[in-house]
Order: structure tokens, then C-alpha cells, then sequence
């Protein structure tokens, strides 16, 4: 019997322990609040554009997400091909909308697989003002039977802005 009592007396100890902390001692409260992130702080919202918001046309690649149709729904990028005396007049080589706003941005590096559009497999953009990067890697292009268009089955846009990123998953088209 005086096993049982043992045990109902650690139980109520245990129980007065474990209590609500805001009926057992006050909560110290703190004066200085967290201001809550602003939009720069947190990473790019990463929208889809239609053909009128961009400003580029011709031979390129157009990124979209898997499973929706570009024309309808937006595409999340286009990278054109751009002629480099025209680069300074196009302002840059490739369009993305970010928070709402259309950007152009200009490629600084290539690597990987050259595919058609004057385009590779790995590809780094720098928005004009040199805040935003966008990485862009892809799976090589498969032909769709369509002469001059060929498929991207996978690709991962990734976009950095004051050391945030957000990044999305896709497919597309490229192709002259």
C-alpha cells in the first residue's frame, strides 16, 4: 500500500512541475518588439509573365510550370537570344517578373551544354541594377518533331535578392 502512495505523491509533484508557466510565476514580458520582415528581406516572389509584359522576341527559351499551358497560365521566364550590339538598346537578354514588376536582366555566364536558342544548360542572369541574380539549370533539350523547337523536361530557376532566395521548378521550350 505504501507503494502506491509513492507513486500518487511523484505523480502530483510531477504534475505541479509540468504546470501552466502563466499560472505557476509570471512571464517576464519584453518592451522591444521584432519588427516584422519586409518584402526585401524575404525571398523574391517569383510571378509568371504573359507575352505583352515582355519587350524580346526570337530565337530563346521560355520556362513554365510543369503541367500548365504558358498561354494561358504565364511562363516564369524568357531567356532571348539577343544580338550583343543590341544588349545596351534591349536592356538585357532576359525577362522575369518579381514582386509584381517585370525585370530585365543581362547573362554573365554559360557552362555546361550548348542547346538550341542560343542557350546552354546552365546559366546565370544579373538584373540591371546588379540586386538580383537568377540561376537557371536545365536538362539538356529533347526534340519535340517540331523543326526549330525542342523541350526542356526539367529546370530550377533559382533567384537570390539581398541573400535571400526562392527558387521554382519547371519545364519549357527552346528552340530559333
Amino acid at each position: 500500500m505504501k507503494k502506491y502512495w509513492l507513486l500518487a505523491i511523484c505523480a502530483i509533484v510531477l504534475a505541479g512541475c509540468n504546470g501552466n508557466p502563466s499560472t505557476t510565476a509570471p512571464t517576464p514580458t519584453s518592451t522591444a518588439s521584432t519588427p516584422a520582415p519586409t518584402a526585401t528581406e524575404l525571398g523574391p516572389e517569383i510571378e509568371t509573365l504573359t507575352f505583352d509584359d515582355i519587350d524580346l522576341s526570337g530565337c530563346g527559351m521560355t520556362l513554365y510550370a510543369s503541367g500548365s499551358n504558358p498561354l494561358q497560365n504565364g511562363f516564369y521566364l524568357f531567356s532571348g537570344f539577343v544580338d550583343p550590339e543590341m544588349l545596351p538598346k534591349a536592356g538585357g537578354s532576359m525577362r522575369m517578373k518579381l514582386d509584381g514588376e517585370v525585370i530585365k536582366f543581362t547573362r554573365t555566364a554559360t557552362s555546361g551544354e550548348a542547346i538550341p536558342g542560343g542557350q546552354f544548360t546552365s546559366q546565370t542572369f544579373v538584373s540591371e541594377d546588379s540586386g538580383i541574380t537568377v540561376t537557371v539549370e536545365t536538362s539538356s533539350a529533347v526534340s519535340s518533331g517540331e523543326p526549330e523547337a525542342n523541350a526542356i523536361p526539367e529546370a530550377t530557376i533559382t533567384v537570390t535578392r539581398n541573400g535571400q532566395e526562392a527558387a521554382v521548378d519547371a519545364v519549357g521550350d527552346t528552340g530559333c
